[in-house]
């Protein structure tokens, strides 16, 4: 197992309390020179936006969307050139006649822009009445030629992060909860994703 040390400098003037930007919506970040100097390793957090849940059918077999990739890693910058944070919405659920939600869009951190490595989180895939799907899968529950099945949602990350939609109709609690990228379930939108950088200088 590494140590704390291997991926973050010793803390300097900051006394060694992390520093960290969060994005609930697109905008951009500036990398300051106390990071730069100290040597420009951060770690991130990335999550892309839930896809929208299913249409309520009559079969009574209903799947989860997916919800959005999640990214948790290291970067070092080089530059404190302002870079793009795009934050990805979730998707659409399904409108009769379509039984199947939209997929959630991606995020993205542009590292790159500063010397780093741009990370990419996937949007969750859609959902339809039969199949489990995509990225941090939800739950499927209902019958498929008389043979009962049911699986539970992928958790997500943290408890709470990429989580994937509840299946039937009413159980998970409604939307789920913003910025999170969780999957929608039925007849529900997918969450908005988001994004986390944290670093000391």
């Amino acid at each position: 197992m590494s140590n704390f040390t291997d991926f973050f400098p010793a803390a300097g003037g900051g006394g060694g309390i992390p520093k960290y930007a969060e994005f609930t919506a697109n905008g951009t970040w500036t990398p300051p020179q106390e990071l730069i100097d100290a040597g420009g390793r951060i770690s991130y957090l990335v999550v892309g936006g839930g896809a929208g849940g299913p249409h309520q059918g009559s079969s009574g077999q209903y799947t989860g969307a997916a919800g959005g990739e999640v990214k948790i890693g290291y970067n070092t910058l080089t530059s404190t050139t302002a870079l793009a944070i795009t934050i990805g919405t979730g998707g659409i659920q399904a409108v009769y006649p379509n039984t199947t939600g939209t997929a959630g869009a991606d995020s993205i951190a542009a590292f790159a822009t500063a010397g780093g490595t741009t990370i990419t989180a996937s949007g969750g895939s859609g959902a339809n009445n039969s199949a489990n799907n995509g990225n941090n899968w939800g739950a499927t529950s209902g019958t498929y030629s008389n043979f009962p099945y049911a699986s539970s949602a992928h958790p997500g990350y943290m408890g709470i992060y990429g989580r994937g939609g509840a299946a039937g109709f009413g159980s998970g609690g409604g939307d789920p909860i913003a910025n999170t990228g969780s999957g929608g379930g039925v007849n529900t939108p997918g969450a908005t994703g988001f994004v986390r950088i944290t670093w000391f200088e």
